[in-house]
């Protein structure tokens, strides 16, 4: 990422994407085997959570990267 893009947008993809995905990635596996509880109601809810940030974080990249993606002749 570094190397294609600025320090900006690399640390922007890191802690609102990488970051994310990987909570959700932990969470989904860790959700496995749980009964029916709090522990897996409360799993599910932060699963949620992760996935709502992420689906907004995607709807703002075209602009973060539009500057990166232009053709120049």
């Amino acid at each position: 990422m570094r190397f294609l893009f600025d320090k900006k947008i690399a640390e922007y993809v890191d802690e609102n994407i990488w970051a994310p995905a990987i909570d959700l990635e932990c969470l989904e596996s860790e959700l496995q085997g749980l009964p029916v509880g709090g522990e897996r109601s409360a799993n599910v809810r932060k699963q949620r959570d992760l996935k709502q940030k992420l689906h907004e974080e995607l709807k703002g990249l075209e602009g973060r990267f539009a500057e990166y993606l232009q053709l120049r002749h």
